[in-house]
């Protein structure tokens, strides 16, 4: 009997087979040739539909889009994210996307839409653009449009009701279009914009980025320094989340902590995170446009350029060929939602990131402007006359890790021992918000090198101190150490702290609690990063001698426990700028990572002291805001902003 092929009588594994390859003939664009070949029979429609393949759907996935990213970020804690059924459901979600922002270049109308669609579009573009190697790129930007569908944001949302008045409300979808602003960047782009809509664009920017009245730049208020805060007071949030400070009077400053977080719907599962900040995103966009500016009048003039374009360009603009440059941005996110209870970003921020040389510009509009900006009249700001002034930062990096060191044998000594001691195993306490959180007459003695003196065998020999000291020899080299004295405002005593100077050799720190199999014994760790193991040290020369105590008793499990981990990071250094040489000192808040700056110019001579807060973003650029230290924090001073990257080989 003859018999009769038909699809239906092909496995399921070559039907799927012969789908994939069909699919992936063209990598722009959504799967289209799985339409014939499900719209063939009931058969192959029930094999290679989304409902029962799943495993179909998420290889395309993988060929039409980056998932490395996904697969960093979400391996080891949601890993159902990454699961077929999560990158299913990720392909109709970015198609459905892309197909979002090609309807609306083509019909030239953006407001059709209504908000509720809208906002899980954008954030699906978001993620596509911070989770970009490569592939994510090119589906937006030559397939979703990306660039023309921006400039219809900007022209048909953003710049209407910002030429209405009252500025521009700081919104999760206006913060989301200007961040694919910023990621679709170029140069290139910059040079194509028509004048006009430079001129408006720049004119949003400004705005936005010193309408220090509106919109906030850190996730959390910057007069705090301890977070999470702990218990939510009833006032401390109004009904819609926003902050309660008198929106009416623009020189009262933003003191309110808010809770962020936000659903999304991401890999087919709800994901909480803080919406990335607004006023980032028009920084770095504001910047790239000075930038340009200053290059082609540069390149204009009738000198000739000492240095090459890439030396002299501060601001570095976005990648969306290296995904991983986004990491740490998209864990602050995650972690830095609510400064009542959130956990913040300590844990992970990588030791190093703030040393080292830096060189960028800090910008400033005049006092009278600034002033009138502040009594409403918003004009104030495009009639400004707005300053840029070059500056060059060298910090040194200081961490604090506690170490538990136990008593004496005599319990009169002990006691007496156990108390002083546990006065200094304390990082600094808080200070005046002005003064970057460090305390008031504070001293801090750097000193090159330190050198343990201990003698006693019982300090690498105790099995609770093996896990930590394990390797660490009696008068071995300790490394370069910050002495940070200050008086006790209870006693007024002075009592001392020691923190650990970050080098280019130090070895990132881990929790004890983490895996030490993966990266050696915490006690490894703990040598190769330079920690001291006594906090009685007194400087000597260039030089710190470690006192010499005899220890016996191993700490416990729990204060071992409380031992681990990075607990405060101090920084110091010097710059120096068109007004002259200066001095910095301060401290990172460890929960988002904002660093609060003192400029101190020495000699002063008027030129007084300044406060800088920012953020070092993914892309590696050091952002943020300075202000006076003379108006009160409760008030908006005189503020500006400022850009910093590491800096370059000048001749390159």
């Amino acid at each position: 009997m003859e018999s009769h092929l038909n699809l239906s009588t092909i496995p399921t594994d070559v039907i799927e087979l012969i789908a994939y390859h069909a699919v992936t003939n063209d990598f722009l664009g959504p799967p289209r040739a799985l339409v014939a070949l499900i719209s063939t029979c009931r058969s192959l429609y029930y094999s290679l539909s989304l409902k029962h393949n799943l495993s179909l759907y998420a290889a395309i996935f993988r060929f039409k889009f980056d998932s490395a990213a996904a697969h960093r970020r979400f391996g080891r804690t949601e890993p159902w994210r990454i699961s077929a059924a999560g990158l299913s459901a990720e392909l109709c979600a970015r198609f459905n996307a892309l197909h979002y922002m090609r309807q609306v270049v083509l019909s030239g109308d953006r407001s059709k839409y209504p908000d509720e669609e809208v906002i899980p579009h954008l954030w699906t573009l978001y993620f596509m653009c911070i989770e970009s190697d490569g592939k994510n790129a090119e589906q937006l930007l030559f397939y979703g449009n990306l660039r023309p569908y921006i400039r219809m944001c900007l022209t048909q949302y953003l710049l209407p009701a910002y030429r209405i008045g009252g500025g521009v409300p700081e919104t999760v979808d206006r913060s989301l279009i200007l961040w694919m602003l910023w990621f679709s960047t170029t140069w290139n782009s910059l040079n194509e914009e028509s004048a006009n809509l430079e001129a408006q664009t720049t004119s949003l920017l400004r705005y936005v980025v010193y309408a220090n009245f509106n919109f906030n730049p850190y996730l959390a208020p910057w007069m705090i320094s301890q977070l999470p805060i702990g218990r939510r007071q009833p006032h401390d949030r109004n009904s819609s989340g926003s902050p309660t400070h008198d929106t009416r009077n623009r020189y009262s400053a933003l003191m309110d902590p808010v809770d962020h977080s936000t659903a999304i719907n991401l890999y087919g599962s709800p994901l909480y995170l803080t919406p990335p900040v607004l006023v980032h995103a028009a920084m770095l966009s504001y910047f790239a446009r000075v930038e340009r500016r200053f290059d082609m009048a540069e390149r204009m003039g009738p000198h000739v350029p000492l240095r090459s374009r890439s030396a002299y360009l501060t601001t570095c603009l976005a990648d969306m060929q290296d995904s991983k440059l986004y990491d740490t941005d998209f864990d602050r996110f995650r972690v830095c939602q609510d400064p009542y209870s959130s956990p913040g970003i300590g844990d992970i921020l990588a030791p190093g990131i703030f040393s080292g040389e830096w060189e960028g510009h800090f910008f400033f509009i005049d006092f009278d402007s600034f002033r009138d900006m502040l009594d409403g009249d918003d004009t104030a700001i495009h009639n400004a006359v707005i300053a840029r002034q070059p500056q060059v930062w060298s910090i040194r990096e200081h961490h604090y890790q506690p170490h538990v060191i136990a008593p004496l044998h005599d319990s009169t000594s002990q006691r007496r021992t156990e108390t002083s001691l546990r006065r200094t195993l304390r990082p600094l306490p808080s200070g005046p918000s002005l003064g970057a959180h460090l305390p008031l007459n504070l001293e801090l003695v750097e000193c090159t090198s330190a050198v343990s003196t201990s003698k006693s065998p019982s300090l690498i020999s105790s099995p609770s101190f093996s896990t930590m000291f394990r390797n660490l020899n009696p008068h071995s080299q300790i490394g370069p150490m910050l002495h940070a004295t200050y008086t006790n405002p209870t006693s007024g005593t002075r009592v001392r702290t020691t923190y650990t100077t970050w080098t280019a050799e130090s070895t990132p720190y881990q929790t004890a609690t983490e895996n030490d199999s993966q990266s050696g014994s915490h006690s490894d760790l703990l040598e190769n990063a330079g920690n001291s193991i006594s906090l009685g040290a007194t400087p000597s020369g260039n030089s710190c001698v470690l006192l010499e105590s005899s220890l016996e008793l191993g700490p416990s499990e729990q204060e071992l426990a409380e031992c681990a981990g990075l607990k405060d990071i101090i920084l110091t250094g010097k710059g120096h700028s068109a007004w002259g040489p200066f001095m910095l000192k301060g401290r990172v808040r460890l929960w988002d990572g904002m660093v609060s700056l003192v400029k101190t110019y020495a000699p002063d001579n008027g030129r007084g002291t300044w406060l800088y807060r920012g953020y070092i973003l993914s892309n590696g650029l050091w952002i943020g805001r300075w202000r006076d230290t003379i108006t009160e924090e409760d008030t908006n001073g005189y503020e500006g902003v400022f850009v910093m990257t590491r800096r370059s080989n000048p001749f390159a």
